[in-house]
């Protein structure tokens, strides 16, 4: 199969676009001190926020599994941790942290079809990470109603930002839903009417168990919250001295941005985001050099989940369970 002219294109662009933020944070400030901070990392400490990445992935593994059996298709456990572990490593070469989202998507199609439950599954999945992140921000609000004055004299730009992420959240996690119950399906063509179909009837299972779906997404909460643990004990191995609280209002909202489909993985957005909103309390510099020690985190998980996929996929004629 040739290469895709367009995509390519567009993988180049994004790119361009991760080199050209990390350039600007790096043009804010001083990156012999980033170097700095980032060397000040010891190995126990690095070692131990990657365990905690791959332990609460494969948390996000089992809760992907559970919310797709809520849509509708049992996958079997062997199979779950081989699609999200190759999505995991989709992450690091696909835009925004969604594009292995619908790669293991295509491969749960592929493997067991009901194209619908595995798709409202994935929808379901990400809308659930989106909410708890920005749950996780609402109680930072609550939580640390002084450090929200602070940020009211900040600049107008980064008070808009912080807005904006939280909206963006809010509509996108409450609008699609809706707009998509809207829709009737004789208005659509043939093929995405019988899709569409599908689809209401893969949310109406899923709408028929509502106490499974609120475990779910209260193990998502959990794991989110984990994610910003992890990170709040790799910045205080770093020096960074940024009260806990504020940790859980201003990294999800920076791992919100990452989420934009403007560069590959989050890589570069990610930075600019925390070191805007974070630069009010603690020096840019440290907050730069977490952000970069974390991306080294994501890129080593990410080929380890690479890896752990071609090791474990069945070859031809192997069974193929569990």
């Amino acid at each position: 199969m040739g290469l895709n002219p367009r995509r390519a294109g567009k993988a180049l662009l994004r790119l361009a676009f991760s080199a050209l933020a990390l350039t600007v944070v790096l043009l804010v400030v001083d990156p012999a001190k980033v170097m700095s901070a980032m060397a000040s990392v010891r190995g126990p400490a690095w070692i131990a926020a990657l365990g905690g990445f791959l332990v609460l992935h494969l948390a996000s593994a089992m809760k992907w599994r559970a919310t797709v059996a809520l849509c509708g298709l049992e996958m079997r456990p062997g199979f779950c941790l081989r699609a999200y572990g190759l999505g995991l490593f989709a992450n690091l070469c696909l835009p925004s942290l969604v594009g292995g989202d619908l790669l293991r998507a295509g491969l749960a199609i592929r493997e067991h079809g009901k194209k619908e439950a595995v798709l409202l599954g994935a929808v379901c999945d990400r809308l659930a990470d989106l909410v708890a992140l920005g749950g996780l921000t609402a109680i930072g609000f609550l939580m640390a109603p002084r450090a929200v004055a602070d940020m009211a004299e900040v600049s107008t730009l980064e008070r808009r930002l912080l807005i904006g992420l939280a909206a963006a959240v809010l509509a996108f996690g409450l609008g699609l839903p809706i707009l998509l119950l809207r829709l009737h399906p004789r208005r659509l063509p043939r093929k995405l009417g019988r899709l569409y179909l599908g689809f209401i009837r893969a949310f109406r299972t899923l709408r028929s168990r509502p106490g499974r779906g609120l475990a779910i997404f209260a193990t998502c909460l959990a794991i989110q919250a984990g994610f910003v643990l992890v990170n709040l004990l790799l910045g205080g191995s770093m020096g960074i001295a940024l009260d806990w609280r504020l940790w859980y209002l201003l990294w999800p909202l920076a791992k919100i941005a990452a989420m934009a489909p403007v560069s590959l993985g989050g890589i570069g957005v990610r930075e600019a985001a925390f070191a805007a909103l974070a630069g009010r309390f603690v020096a840019e510099d440290r907050i730069v050099a977490q952000s970069l020690v974390w991306e080294s985190i994501l890129v080593v998980g990410g080929l380890i989940a690479g890896g752990l996929h071609l090791l474990t996929t069945p070859r031809r004629g192997e069974d193929p369970r569990p």
